[in-house]
């Protein structure tokens, strides 16, 4: 065909639906055809109307020849384009005006310019990764660029494993690849090396004098997801915080009631602490806990008086001793939502904007540098399963990649394993001592746990005392839907023990399944109990439950089976059925309905139950009716049974400005009935719950009372404090200086609001231990008021408080004029004395916010600075 268009882009189909190389308003002439002879026909004619002509043809058998007006340096230009869009054998082909044969060119000259074909020196730009890296000197022809200083340009590159090998690679003259090159306007194929370079390579654009450094990944290190490994130190000083909570149970008909007044004492200094664990219920004293301790950077020590740790092993039981411990903490990690999941790295030639997908849901998104970067998988929640991840360079292109991810707590640091060593001396509770009393004997573990792959984990330990010792060794897998855990212990005495747990999920389907058993005959004592002192093991048990569960569009369905021996024991054997249909929503309620039936040795069980839930406002109810069929076997009777309950609950939300909660509660079965109602308020000096409970069984009727009340005590550097609305180990004690009516603060903890502050007063703000926190405050209220004081950020370890204070201060809005003695209103002037800016407009009108301590306002024109005293007003 032949034809003139306005754009070539109507005429020639070009790869990858880029758009074909064309420049507007220029009058293009076009010849394609299928027949080589007709295109040969039609180039003398061309050439000789025009010239010259570009040649894009010889991949296909499809060849166009192209040709117009323009000078011919816009040809040359085309040509570049075009071989740039994937016509790599694309040529410009002129004639000379000295009427010599046509001739292929590659580069325009001018006539009177071919020096510029010969090398020439320049400052150039280098970028890695999008991202400039320094200015060196480079020498240049068309076919090659040399770095000045190569040396120069390695030094600035980031991750690099073998700098002397990069070095070597970018030495010397290096092939200039300009196809590559981006120029001015760019498409979604430039800015990348096809194929990637065995060590190193550049792209060189001479039209902005920059070199683009490409590197081939092996050669870069992974850069970490840049999380902290462990916790910064401790932001507190010398504390000491008292926890205490009060429980009062009795009934109105029998006046003996039971008390207990319980707490934990921690003295505290940086990461060090002394702890003690303070009991007295019905006139008796107690320590259980007596300890000093220091948790930092990984790792834990403790002694004294305090309960074993048995987190490593599978066997064995939680004693109490009084000795000495040492071992790793995951306490002070603050990177395991990180690491104790699999590394997920990836390859990002320019800085790229990386986003992490769940079955469809974004879990994280954020941008990362270019290199072999570890992404950081801290948001992503436990199990193991596939994740998307997408990748947007800088230039737009997106590619998404699909990994396998695994994460479980069972699963030690890829980067160093846990561990823990306890000696000691075994102790239990004598009701006539204070501190434990102390067993002749000795108690010693020791437990190590390592990682061997994404996926996979050994371990084991040894549990020793004077009459028994133990070798256990452990085996922990997380796979694609199957997880599976591995325990086996053998003592020295031919006791011996075995645990699995197992689960497998498959599409909507889960079966899990759980067998322990321990042999330990020779410790086994018919109608007596074995002690840590006497056995590592304990009793001989033999155990199993299998569960299988189903997750329909018609309901949950659960099937159950398990079985129990332990010494001295009868054996029992249990099933059970359980069906949950789909919850039924509708107003502002919910409506929900389960089946179950269980069947024990010769007994069963059946029960049908529906649940009301309507939820408004303040205001939460519930009804919830069953009725059950049971088979007694020892009595050989069926007993069917109706139940009802109802339940109103309310809470204030934001009505106050602490939080109160009533529950009320109304139930009947048979010839058992009651009622109770419960108040729970968290106030700034503590918590305090009361519940009244009414009972009728058999027509005799009971009331029974129980309060339970908690708080903090604290001493600090500063001074005393007392409350806390949640029991916790380490607090901070929030300082507002100064006075301001009708307004109160929330404490934002991690931006979430935890408790109140009120002026003029401290506030004690429990918190858990071994976090870093941020906290601010934000004004509440009807009054205006203004604070001094950012943003805090506080570490805190077991026992640590930490004062924060902020002052405050009673503000009012207020509207005026200021004019001169003569009348003339003061305007566009600027008003100092006051936080933040204002200024009058042109008839001396204002509006500020303005401090009760202000007693005079400053106005300033361009002309002239006048003073005027604030006027005593009502706000």
């Amino acid at each position: 065909m032949s034809a003139v268009a306005q754009r070539a882009d109507d005429f020639v189909g070009v790869p990858g639906g880029t758009g074909y190389f064309s420049d507007d308003a220029v009058r293009v002439e076009f010849f394609c055809s299928l027949q080589s002879q007709l295109v040969e026909r039609q180039r003398d004619r061309i050439a000789s109307t025009y010239g010259w002509y570009l040649d894009v043809g010889g991949n296909a058998p499809l060849s166009c020849l192209r040709s117009a007006r323009v000078p011919l340096q816009v040809a040359f230009d085309w040509l570049e384009r075009a071989r740039n869009f994937g016509f790599d054998d694309a040529q410009l082909i002129y004639e000379t005006a000295d009427g010599a044969a046509p001739q292929a060119a590659d580069v325009w000259v001018p006539p009177g310019f071919e020096a510029l074909l010969e090398p020439q020196l320049t400052l150039a730009d280098v970028f890695f990764g999008g991202r400039k890296v320094g200015s060196v000197m480079v020498i240049y022809t068309p076919d090659k660029v040399e770095f000045q200083a190569p040396e120069t340009v390695v030094n600035a590159l980031p991750d690099l494993i073998e700098p002397l090998r990069v070095l070597q690679s970018l030495s010397g003259a290096l092939d200039p690849n300009s196809a590559f090159a981006c120029g001015f306007r760019g498409n979604n194929a430039c800015g990348r090396l096809d194929p990637i370079p065995e060590v190193a390579g550049v792209i060189w654009d001479e039209s902005r004098f920059r070199l683009d450094v490409f590197v081939n990944p092996e050669q870069l290190a992974v850069r970490g997801a840049n999380i902290g490994k462990y916790l910064p130190p401790s932001s507190a000083e010398w504390s000491m915080m008292q926890t205490l909570y009060a429980a009062l149970s009795g009934s109105f008909e029998q006046p003996d009631e039971n008390y207990s007044l319980s707490g934990v004492n921690t003295i505290s200094f940086r990461e060090n602490r002394l702890v003690t664990d303070i009991n007295v219920a019905n006139d008796r004293f107690s320590i259980d806990e007596l300890t000093v301790e220091r948790d930092f950077e990984g790792l834990s020590y403790r002694g004294g008086y305090f309960n074993g740790d048995s987190s490593f092993l599978s066997f064995g039981t939680t004693n109490s001793v009084r000795g000495v411990s040492i071992g790793t903490s995951i306490d002070t990690r603050t990177d395991l939502r990180q690491s104790s999941g699999n590394s997920i790295e990836v390859f990002l030639a320019t800085r790229s904007l990386v986003s992490i997908y769940k079955d469809g849901r974004l879990i994280s998104s954020r941008n990362y540098d270019s290199g072999n970067q570890e992404l950081d998988t801290t948001a992503l929640p436990g199990g193991s399963y596939d994740i998307d991840i997408r990748i947007v360079d800088a230039s737009g292109r997106e590619t998404v990649e699909t990994r396998f991810y695994v994460k479980s707590n069972q699963l030690p640091p890829l980067d160093e394993p846990n561990w823990y060593v306890e000696l000691g001396q075994p102790t239990r509770i004598n009701r006539d001592e204070v501190l434990r009393e102390v067993n002749d004997g000795y108690l010693a573990k020791a437990g190590y746990l390592t990682r061997l792959s994404d996926t996979t984990a050994i371990g084991g330990g040894v549990i020793a005392n004077n009459n028994q010792q133990a070798l256990e060794v452990d085996f922990f897998s997380l796979n694609r839907g199957v997880q599976v855990d591995l325990s086996g212990i053998y003592a020295d005495d031919g006791g011996y023990g075995f645990n699995l747990v197992g689960q497998l999920n498959w599409s909507t389907w889960t079966v899990s399944a759980n067998y322990r058993e321990i042999d330990n005959s020779k410790f086994d004592d018919e109608g007596g109990s074995i002690t840590s002192a006497d056995t590592v093991l304990g009793t001989s048990i033999r155990q199993s439950t299998l569960n299988v569960t189903k997750n329909t569009d018609y309901g949950y369905f659960s099937v159950q089976a398990r079985q129990n021996e332990r010494d001295g024991q009868a054996r029992t054997e249990a099933l059970s059925f359980r069906y949950s249909a789909p919850v039924w929503r509708f107003w502002d309620s919910d409506l929900s309905t389960q089946f179950e039936y269980t069947q024990e040795d010769s007994d069963w069980l059946a029960l049908l139950s529906v649940n009301w839930r309507f939820n408004r406002g303040r205001w939460n109810l519930n009804l919830k009716p069953e009725y059950q069929a049971n088979y007694i076997d020892s009595i050989d009777e069926q007993l069917n049974d109706g139940f009802f309950e109802a339940n109103a609950n309310w809470s204030d939300q934001d009505l106050f400005m602490s939080d109160l909660r009533v529950y009320s509660s109304a139930y009947k079965r048979g010839d058992f009935e009651g009622a109770s109602i419960e108040y729970d308020h968290q106030l700034r000096y503590g918590r305090a719950r009361a519940q009244v409970e009414h009972r009728n069984v058999n027509g005799v009727n009971s009331d029974n009372l129980n309060l339970n009340a908690s708080t903090s005590f604290i001493v600090t550097e500063q001074g005393v404090a007392m409350g806390g609305q949640q029991q916790s180990q380490s607090a901070v004690v929030v300082n507002l200086k100064g006075e301001a009516a009708g307004v109160w603060f929330d404490v934002l903890v991690d931006r979430r609001p935890v408790a109140y502050a009120v002026p003029g007063a401290s506030t004690v703000v429990t918190l858990r231990p071994f976090e870093t926190y941020t906290i601010e405050l934000r004004p509440r209220g009807n009054g205006f008021a203004d604070l001094e004081g950012d943003i805090r950020t506080v570490t805190l370890y077991p026992g640590n408080v930490v004062d924060l204070d902020w002052s405050v201060e009673a503000a009012t809005i207020v509207f005026g004029q200021v004019l001169l003695p003569d009348g003339t209103p003061v305007a566009n002037a600027l008003i100092e004395g006051i936080k933040g800016f204002a200024s009058t407009d042109d008839y001396g009108l204002f509006q500020l916010e303005l401090a009760s301590s202000v007693s005079a306002l400053e106005f300033v024109t361009r002309d002239y600075r006048c003073s005027v005293d604030v006027p005593e007003f009502e706000s």
